[in-house]
């Protein structure tokens, strides 16, 4: 086993028609982002079962969370396509641990995806410390650039603005017993107009989680649209309607 096999995973996909945007022949948001999390989960288990890494950096009463994503589409893969993620950690501390992914296909690199995980108590919901020295002691962490998260804001100056009301399904619940984090980009891109979909392609997308919404919850969905350089970006800020917080910043920048 070489060193590279511990820090660079990979694992493979085929693209079918469950996994494809509504309308579009093209791999939608959310299943990519379901398909890179299935690919750090076969990375944790690849570290602990071939390369012998047995110190957990979390508890069986604690979990790994979603704070902020970055991606890049360069171009998304379609229907039948055959495709690599491969995943590395690129930073860890006390408190949060970042991962970057690139989605494959053949030599050509489609997305880049850089996220952050904290660790979470299951009881009190609250960010654990990370004790990450074993990780690094076994060279498991890279030295590829980290990407700084952008500062999600609505600025005065939108061209449009809407809002929508919704109300949480079983279906937006994931095993941790609160709404599945890819969902919330699922709702945002639902809450655009179709003729605006249509005709403009995503080429980024930023993320900022803040507080989980949980079962039961209603949520408004509230989008701002903007140009810049004659190409259209849009913010949207996820709503809480129970706790009256903002439950997650998202922006989108498109061609």
């Amino acid at each position: 086993m070489s060193q590279e096999q511990k820090q660079i995973f990979g694992k493979k996909y085929e693209i079918t028609k469950d996994n494809l945007s509504k309308g579009k022949n093209t791999l939608a948001i959310g299943y990519m982002l379901d398909m890179a999390l299935d690919t750090s989960s076969a990375h944790d288990d690849y570290l602990t079962q071939v390369a012998n890494f047995i110190e957990p950096l979390i508890s069986d009463r604690e979990t790994w969370v979603v704070t902020q994503y970055s991606i890049d589409i360069h171009a998304l893969p379609q229907l039948e396509d055959e495709i690599t993620i491969q995943t590395e950690v690129i930073l860890a501390n006390h408190f949060f641990v970042n991962r970057h992914f690139q989605l494959m296909r053949n030599e050509e690199v489609c997305v880049d995806i850089y996220s952050q995980y904290v660790g979470i108590d299951l009881d009190t919901r609250e960010a654990v410390r990370l004790d990450v020295r074993e990780l690094k002691a076994a060279n498991i962490v890279t030295e590829h650039p980290n990407r700084r998260f952008a500062k999600i804001k609505v600025h005065p100056d939108f061209q449009d603005k809407s809002e929508i009301e919704y109300a949480i399904q079983d279906k937006d619940i994931d095993y941790n017993h609160h709404v599945n984090n890819t969902v919330y980009i699922n709702w945002c891109l639902a809450a655009l107009p179709a003729e605006f979909t249509q005709t403009n392609e995503l080429k980024h997308i930023d993320v900022k989680y803040g507080q989980e919404i949980l079962p039961n919850a209603t949520v408004t969905i509230e989008s701002y649209f903007y140009m810049n350089d004659e190409e259209p970006y849009t913010v949207h800020l996820i709503k809480n309607q129970n706790t009256e917080e903002t439950a997650c910043h998202i922006q989108m920048f498109w061609k």
